[in-house]
């Protein structure tokens, strides 16, 4: 199996500039998205050169651009075929050899009619894109909608699934790639094993990330056994500037040791001592190929999990 990526996860960035970030990751296959292909031809006549042109660039990247992303879906009228055809050729300039289009009509059809003629204007449609795709040399793909799996007939719960499944399999890559950097901090407080002991790998609450996204927190944690290592670790990371501290309870300053400080102490700061963007950057290719491994595992764990029928579904029918 090889794994590519969409080039819409750098959306705000030009085509040119997401396939150079992709490329710096390691990724080297892409499927171009329909936006990206958008802000190149939009406005310009010399639109072919100007694909010509990225391709070029995916060749010196060395990525391969498996496919382009069309939103211009199928369906009656000449409308739909004239802007399919029409992407046939960004793709053929781009040198990609496969577009990716739409189904036409929602899958929740009322009568068994319904679907049947929104099947048979989607087929009229695709046999004319098809029959200019092959005289280009290309594909023509439509976009995935696979059918409702077993134990649901809810397309809501699909979506959930989906989320679900989609929030394990990234959250668990991305623990593995964060494990790499939390190896370098705390290799980088050999003098401060209670504050690499803080250190973990945990996955964001919902009150940080949006729910069927994953994000995780690699960083020394306040609470328990290590609660004033985690509350103390961003004074060593950017250090502090002399500064006066107060008391403003009764109790006096002092230390572990024993010694007394009194009411208001002029502290004199301290240099940073920098343990985290230091692993940042040691780690980050190790990162990345551990983030890649895991991914791969278990998108095949997933996918044969879904092929055996293993996995229930829960939710409205």
């Amino acid at each position: 199996m090889k794994l590519g990526t969409d080039t819409g996860f750098y959306g705000k960035l030009s085509l040119g500039e997401a396939l150079e970030r992709l490329a710096g990751l390691g990724w080297k296959g892409v499927q171009v998205a329909y936006g990206h292909i958008k802000s190149v031809i939009e406005g310009h006549e010399d639109w072919e050169e100007r694909l010509r042109e990225i391709g070029g660039k995916c060749d010196k990247l060395g990525i391969t651009v498996w496919q382009v992303h069309c939103n211009k879906a199928l369906g009656p009228g000449g409308e739909h075929v004239a802007a399919n055809v029409k992407w046939l050729d960004y793709t053929k300039a781009l040198g990609a050899d496969c577009l990716i289009t739409h189904a036409n009509g929602d899958a929740d059809y009322n009568t068994e009619e319904e679907r049947q003629r929104c099947l048979g204007l989607n087929l009229n449609c695709l046999k004319e894109v098809a029959s200019y795709a092959k005289e280009l040399g290309l594909r023509v793909a439509l976009e995935n909608r696979p059918e409702r799996p077993r134990g649901t007939r809810s397309w809501a719960t699909c979506k959930r699934f989906g989320a679900r499944m989609n929030e394990d399999i990234l959250v668990d890559a991305l623990k593995a790639s964060g494990r790499e950097y939390a190896k370098d901090m705390r290799a980088n407080l050999g003098d401060d094993p209670e504050l690499a002991r803080s250190i973990t790998v945990r996955k964001a609450t919902l009150r940080r990330r949006r729910r069927g996204s994953g994000e995780v927190i690699v960083a020394p944690r306040q609470g328990g056994k290590t609660q004033d290592a985690g509350w103390r670790a961003h004074f060593r990371e950017r250090g502090t500037d002399p500064h006066r501290m107060i008391i403003a309870t009764k109790r006096v300053l002092a230390n572990k040791a024993g010694d007394v400080f009194g009411l208001v102490v002029n502290h004199p700061g301290h240099q940073a001592r920098p343990f985290m963007r230091p692993a940042f950057d040691s780690a980050g290719n190790r990162a990345i190929e551990a983030f890649r491994r895991r991914m791969i595992v278990n998108v095949d764990k997933a996918t044969a999990r879904m092929a055996a029928g293993k996995v229930r579904l829960r939710g409205k029918r």
